[in-house]
């Protein structure tokens, strides 16, 4: 089972739903927005994702929307704003928080180098320390 080569089908949506950066459920979502010109329900939706799922059955329309994606791509002219995705927007302090996080972990790795440097000395015993002593 573990030795199954994926299915190119599996692999195209995989890829773009990597590469738009959402969730596989939500890319059946967009696709089948894209081919019926209308939302999806969400039974409707899980109709169809539980056999990609469990049988790697990608529907027709998951299979267009993806080939049209990976086209854009590779001509360079994707912009997931145009399928409604938008890339978060950083808030107000998140650098300043990311600079207090890493200066936090850096005093942390300090402290226990020093820590591990003050416990050597003390640590010199002789004997076994690891089983099996003989």
């Amino acid at each position: 089972m573990w030795n199954q080569k994926i299915p190119a089908d599996c692999l195209e949506v995989l890829e773009v739903s990597s590469i738009l950066p959402i969730g596989e459920f939500e890319l059946f979502r967009l696709a089948y927005a894209s081919w019926y010109g209308r939302q999806a329900d969400e039974e409707t939706l899980e109709e169809h994702f539980v056999p990609y799922m469990f049988r790697d059955q990608v529907p027709f329309w998951v299979r267009s929307f993806t080939r049209k994606v990976l086209s854009l791509e590779r001509d360079g002219s994707l912009d997931p704003s145009q399928f409604g995705i938008e890339s978060p927007r950083p808030q107000e302090g998140d650098r300043l928080k990311g600079l207090l996080y890493a200066f936090g972990i850096g005093l942390a790795l300090v402290g226990l180098i020093r820590l591990a440097e003050a416990a050597a000395p003390l640590l010199t015993a002789e004997g076994c320390w690891f089983p099996p002593c003989y």
